[in-house]
């Protein structure tokens, strides 16, 4: 019995010199790294950020007069978009890779997300039945998006042929 207890007994002592020892490593550990930070060789690392981003899409063309194009803009992203310019072009031929002929430029106000904005372009002396026009927004791509491929709309529908 007295052996028992004495083995019992031995057995504490070591579990509290083990617990003693690791609570001294943590503390060494935790008195090296502040050195360190000191020292400005151990760098605090922030916790990561995720930031929302904006999505301009021209979601939509139309035209309210024979010398007006009207061109809707969505933020269809979760961030809010800065401002930037909306590049409306008459196209020189029928197809979506046609050169422009004549561009304007319209400045897209900053749009908070889901956000929409409509600007009406005075094409005079251009009439809208005379050739395809494209709208693009972010024309100078200086909007961070999480879609960049999405950022003009083609309309052909007005083309006399």
């Amino acid at each position: 019995m007295k052996t028992k207890l004495f083995a019992l007994l031995a057995l504490l002592a070591l579990v509290s010199l083990v617990q003693i020892a690791l609570a001294q490593d943590d503390k060494k550990a935790k008195l090296g790294k502040a050195k360190l930070e000191k020292q400005g060789k151990l760098e605090r690392q922030e916790p990561l950020k995720v930031v929302a981003l904006p999505d301009l899409v021209v979601t939509k063309l139309s035209y309210p007069g024979p010398q007006q194009v009207q061109v809707s803009v969505t933020n269809q992203g979760k961030g809010n978009a800065p401002e930037c310019q909306l590049a409306v072009m008459l196209l020189s031929g029928s197809g979506p890779a046609s050169a422009p002929a004549k561009v304007w430029t319209v400045k897209v106000p900053a749009l908070a997300a889901g956000k929409d904005y409509t600007a009406t372009v005075d094409i005079a002396p251009q009439k809208v039945a005379e050739a395809a026009f494209k709208a693009l927004v972010d024309r100078s791509n200086v909007v961070k998006e999480t879609n960049e491929n999405n950022n003009e709309k083609f309309d052909a529908s007005k083309v006399i042929k």
